[in-house]
Formats: C-alpha cells, sequence, structure tokens
C-alpha cells in the first residue's frame, strides 16, 4: 500500500512484512525544509499505523543537496543541527509509535549495523544498513 508518492520520497507499507518504507528517490537539490518535512511526515505515518519496523532507504538521497549537508552537520545556514533536531521532534514520535525497530539504508559497505539509540527512553532498536535487504534481514 502506497501512502505518499512524492518527488523526492516514497512512503509504502511492504505487504509481506509489517513494515513501513520510506524510499528517497534520485530528486536533486533537496532542502532542509523539505527533508525535515519528509522524515517528520513518516514518523507521523510510523505512528498512525505502528508497525513493528521503519525502514529509511536513503540510498538515493542527494549527495549534493543542502539537505545532506545538514544532515552531516556541514551546512552553512545557522539552523539546529540535525541531531538536536531528530532528537527533540522526531525520537519522541517514534517512541509513541512502538516501532521494534528503526533502519536506514545508507548504501555504505561499512554501515556499523545496530547501534544504540540516541536516547536512553526509546524502548526500540536502531541500526544503519548497506543494502535495503540487509535492513529488512535485522
Amino acid at each position: 500500500m502506497i501512502f505518499a508518492n512524492e518527488t523526492a520520497y516514497r512512503f509504502e507499507k511492504l505487504n509481506d512484512q509489517d513494515t513501513l518504507l520510506f524510499s528517497w528517490k534520485p530528486a536533486p537539490g533537496v532542502d532542509p525544509a523539505l527533508f525535515r518535512r519528509a522524515i517528520s511526515g513518516f514518523a507521523r505515518l510510523c505512528k498512525e499505523h505502528r508497525p513493528s519496523r521503519g525502514v529509511i532507504d536513503a540510498q538515493d538521497l542527494d549527495q549534493s543537496s543542502s539537505a545532506f549537508a545538514w544532515l552531516r552537520g556541514s551546512e552553512e545556514d545557522q539552523l539546529e543541527s540535525y541531531d538536536a533536531w531528530w532528537a527533540r521532534e522526531v525520537l519522541p514520535v517514534y517512541v509513541q509509535a512502538k516501532l521494534d525497530k528503526l533502519a536506514v539504508v545508507t548504501g555504505d559497505p561499512s554501515a556499523p549495523g545496530e547501534i544504540p539509540v540516541p536516547n536512553n527512553t526509546a524502548q526500540f532498536r536502531m541500526g544503519y544498513f548497506h543494502s535495503l535487504q540487509d535492513a529488512l534481514s535485522w
């Protein structure tokens, strides 16, 4: 089931799993405002539908975009850091969604896999993975 199919991303429920998938599309020039709307929208969708797992496939996110620069902490604007924004605005929504797992697909062969969630009140597991298959197998 597809929930959103925008120019830069798509939200869908995988038919054979209790998983919501957020896929970035190869859209150039994603800015921090669009990035924040998409990330927040996916968290709200997880809260509404309560899947056991959320997966964000970021392999096609434009690495030359200002959104990617902000995510990596190199944006020159005076924006709040991505980590601080995520911890304040997004993490609480994932906690309310009662996720079991949140996986991010990076395409990086050295992606670390499961990591500690950056807040000890979060009761879900989190990880960064090389491929979508790796994330779905976790």
